[in-house]
């Protein structure tokens, strides 16, 4: 005898069978990851939001040589290089030319955050531009810490809470960074 070639009706039925069974099994699961793929998105361009706030916060502390007044838990000022033409200007300053001095001014209340470059001995300069928004209403009063102290710091630590927008997990989004100031003089 040869070897059959194909399939029985009764394995071909069985196997049919069971792939329907694997589909309904498996609905569900696809069902729910398509009803929570907007939430899941709409909390991961929230994180991503964090994050650029945080490395802009970043940039502008590597290149800072002092911290001006008396910085606050929602507030912070700091002396640093910019690379743009004049400070509170929005043209970047050519590759080759050295970046200037100007005073950064970070505020956040309301939940948002907002930038403003002025001349180092505080005037004139830009309008103050939200960097971040949507910050956790609850939790948004404690962004900048500082070490040593507020008035002489070197190290200025950041904390910025999102709310769960997709309720998962049921807590706000902490994401935390510290900067060390690199230029301070010594």
């Amino acid at each position: 005898m040869r070897h059959p070639r194909g399939l029985t009706l009764v394995e071909l039925l069985v196997s049919t069978g069971m792939l329907i069974g694997l589909m309904v099994a498996a609905l569900p699961v696809i069902d729910a990851a398509g009803c929570h793929e907007p939430m899941i998105s709409k909390q991961a361009a929230s994180i991503g939001l964090a994050r650029s706030f945080l490395e802009r916060v970043g940039r502008d502390l590597r290149s800072a040589y002092e911290v001006v007044g008396t910085p606050t838990s929602t507030s912070l000022t700091v002396k640093t290089y910019v690379r743009r033409t004049a400070c509170g200007n929005d043209t970047v300053s050519a590759p080759d030319a050295a970046a200037i001095q100007c005073q950064v001014i970070w505020s956040c209340a309301s939940n948002a955050c907002t930038r403003q470059e002025m001349n180092p001995d505080g005037t004139g300069g830009g309008l103050a531009r939200a960097v971040i928004t949507g910050l956790d209403g609850n939790n948004n009063n404690n962004v900048f810490s500082y070490s040593p102290a507020p008035a002489t710091a070197t190290f200025v630590g950041l904390n910025v809470v999102m709310p769960n927008v997709a309720n998962i997990g049921g807590d706000a989004i902490t994401l935390r960074d510290g900067i060390g100031l690199r230029n301070v003089p010594h």
